[in-house]
């Protein structure tokens, strides 16, 4: 799963912890919050979701 990217999509998220909701609120918004930056987006909001390659030889 990609949750950067399934936020950047979401017009309504949940967080949910032991099966309680924790935080709500539209995908964006959630992206913004430093508790699900800290503990599902490793901390930084900058980073792109895909790494780029070389394909060329």
């Amino acid at each position: 799963q990609n949750a950067r990217l399934a936020l950047e999509h979401s017009r309504r998220a949940y967080v949910l912890e032991n099966g309680r909701i924790i935080l709500e609120g539209s995908g964006p918004d959630l992206l913004q919050d430093p508790k699900v930056v800290k503990a599902y987006l490793g901390g930084k909001t900058n980073l792109t979701s895909h790494k780029r390659i070389n394909t060329q030889k």
